[in-house]
This record gives structure tokens, C-alpha cells and sequence, in this order.
């Protein structure tokens, strides 16, 4: 994290503020925070300019479902790496709305790492609360062991969803997306 540019989805949720807050104090060139709510996101950028100064410091209103969107913010701050933590997470609110929970946690997070690729983001971070352990024996399970079973959780939804075929992305993916639980390292 340490002099590379730094892209934070769900800049202003709850874990992505704490990101942010870990990040700023790793010495990032730049810190972009990108939430679609500006209200959470001002608090997190107040609360920051103490931290980071103004310089390095980006507050984006922007969805991580908005390609067009995205596209432009990756080409204008060029992030080398990102943390994911955009993401529906309350389970119970996302079972009764399951078409919301698809479309911002697996189209989201698909895309995103879509147009990261494009625009050849060294590392995407995917930031896991939760996470539950059934259906281990599906192909994108098994591609994924241990730390990246989040990537695997996201592929096996769009599998059973059908929305692309999985084997296009798990090499891809398994280069590029990985998952992190733990402390920030510099």
C-alpha cells in the first residue's frame, strides 16, 4: 500500500471507512474512496483530511454496477491496487431482496474486476465478512483453496445464476483477485 495508488469501493460503509482509515496512514501516493452514498462518504473524507492532509485524498460518488463509471474513474486515477468492500451485507435484508444482493455483490464485483483487468489494476482485494462453507465440491470452489474462497463464492453465484460461463474467468481470476481477512501490510 505503501507509494502505490489505493481505490476503495464502499469507501463510506462501515468496513470500508476502516480501510480507509488503515490505508491513509500507510502512506498511499493517492486514497480514492468511492461509495454511491455521499453522505457516509463526506464523514469518512472530514474525518481523513486530519490523517492524510488534502493531498493523495479522493472522494468518488460513484456503483461499482455503473461500467461507465467505473471506467472513467479507473482512467482518471489509475489505481494499482483495490480493496472491494462494496457489497450488500446484512444476509437476512439480501435473502428477501436476493435480485439486489445479485446484482451489487456478483455483477458488482464482476465487473469490477472486469474493468480492472482492463485497465490492468496490479492487485483487487475482495473484503469477506462472511462467508459460508456448502457446495464445496463445485468447480469454482475447488479452483479456489482456502483464502480466496470468497472469489470462489461470487463465481459459484454466477454459475448457478448462469450469467457467464465460469470457465472463462477462474485462470484470470485466480491471477488477479485475491482476498484478504487480515491486517493491512504496508
Amino acid at each position: 500500500v505503501r507509494r502505490r495508488r489505493v481505490l476503495v469501493t464502499g469507501g463510506g460503509c462501515r468496513i470500508g471507512r476502516e480501510l480507509c482509515r488503515q490505508i491513509a496512514r500507510l502512506d498511499p501516493v493517492s486514497l480514492v474512496m468511492l461509495d454511491r452514498y455521499e453522505n457516509s462518504l463526506h464523514a469518512i473524507v472530514v474525518e481523513l483530511l486530519d490523517i492524510k492532509g488534502t493531498g493523495g485524498l479522493h472522494a468518488v460518488v460513484g456503483d461499482v454496477t455503473d461500467t461507465v463509471r467505473m471506467d472513467e474513474v479507473l482512467t482518471k486515477y489509475q489505481p494499482q491496487i483495490i480493496f472491494h468492500a462494496a457489497a450488500h451485507k446484512h444476509v437476512p435484508l439480501m435473502e428477501a431482496s436476493p435480485c439486489e444482493a445479485i446484482k451489487n455483490n456478483v455483477r458488482g464485483t464482476r465487473l469490477l474486476a472486469e474493468g480492472a483487468q482492463r485497465h490492468r489494476v496490479d492487485k483487487v482485494i475482495i473484503i469477506s465478512t462472511e462467508g459460508r462453507d456448502k457446495d464445496r465440491e463445485h468447480p469454482a470452489r475447488a479452483a479456489f483453496p482456502g483464502h480466496h474462497r470468497v472469489v470462489a463464492d461470487v463465481l459459484f453465484t454466477q454459475a448457478v445464476c448462469a450469467e457467464h460461463p465460469l470457465a472463462d474467468y477462474l485462470e484470470d481470476w485466480r491471477r488477479h483477485v485475491h482476498e484478504r481477512a487480515d491486517g493491512l501490510q504496508p
